[in-house]
């Protein structure tokens, strides 16, 4: 490669007269900085107070949940095995109030939703399971299925027969809801139906539940249910009824002729009770003939 020519090349002086590019622009941030020293530290302040502010926040949320779980805890604690339910909601309650939006106050709930069921207590669990059902966050969603499951029950205790069969309905429109799940589900929604007076509506949950599911206990009570709607026997669609009903069965349509063929047949025997040895015999007889005798004679 051909180099340059002496007469190419700038002096010495020339070049050092020259700036460099880099030092150029540092030189000019420097003097912007100089110039705009107090905008520069205000500006560099509000970003360390919003890191700082950032950080303390998210440590007091951590403090936050921190007491909310242990607060929790101590509320479980509180309610054990001997203690009274009333004792146990309270305590669940003053979480729930004190941490409102906090994770263990959402625990506290789904908790006081099951206890308020187990004691009957309607006016607080039917609210109670509707305010979580609507609030329903992303990580629980594999808990809407008991939750409608739920709200239905409760529905049919308030015999609103029409909103417990939505839910079940509701239920039933789960993608990939469970096969073990799904024959309650259809007996539950045919007995709402039936309940709520809609006869053609219950039919059909329970012809589904003994097309799709024959080999269940649920479908055998579809059966039933179903001869009950039609007034008219319905034939049980298996050759033996489900192993939970009975060990065997000759007729699936009618389980009781078996036991009342059992009943019809003669009772085996029982065997004699022995009788007491008789008494050593005498001259004038035994003891047992002579009062026999005896008594035979007062009958005369």
């Amino acid at each position: 490669m051909a180099g340059k020519k002496p007469s190419d090349q700038k002096p010495i002086h020339d070049l050092l007269r020259e700036k460099d590019a880099f030092l150029t622009t540092f030189e000019k941030i420097y003097e912007y900085s100089l110039r705009h020293t107090k905008g520069l530290l205000v500006w560099a302040a509000l970003v360390a107070l919003v890191i700082i502010g950032a950080a303390l926040y998210r440590h007091y949320q951590q403090s936050e949940e921190e007491k909310a779980v242990a607060a929790y805890e101590e509320a479980l604690e509180a309610g054990g095995e001997e203690a009274r339910p009333g004792a146990l909601i309270a305590a669940l309650e003053e979480v729930r109030r004190q941490y409102a939006g906090r994770k263990a106050a959402r625990l506290a709930e789904y908790d006081l939703l099951s206890l308020y069921s187990l004691e009957g207590d309607l006016d607080q669990a039917v609210p109670l399971g509707e305010s979580l059902l609507q609030t329903l966050k992303p990580a629980e969603i594999s808990l809407k299925p008991l939750l409608l499951n739920t709200l239905g029950g409760l529905y049919e205790s308030k015999k609103d027969f029409v909103l417990a069969a939505r839910s079940y309905e509701a239920l039933l429109a789960i993608p990939r809801l469970e096969d073990d799940f799904k024959p309650d589900v259809l007996l539950s929604l045919g007995r709402a139906y039936g309940s709520a007076g809609q006869k053609d509506e219950a039919v059909k949950p329970y012809e589904t539940l003994i097309n799709q599911y024959p080999q269940s206990y649920q479908a055998y009570r579809a059966n039933i249910k179903l001869a009950e709607l039609t007034g008219r026997p319905v034939p049980f669609p298996l050759m033996t009824l489900p192993s939970a009903l009975t060990s065997a069965s000759a007729d699936p349509v009618r389980p009781d002729q078996n036991q009342a063929a059992a009943s019809s047949e003669p009772a085996a025997a029982e065997p004699a009770p022995e009788l007491p040895a008789a008494a050593p015999a005498t001259e004038s007889g035994s003891q047992g003939e002579a009062t026999a005798g005896s008594e035979a004679s007062a009958a005369e």
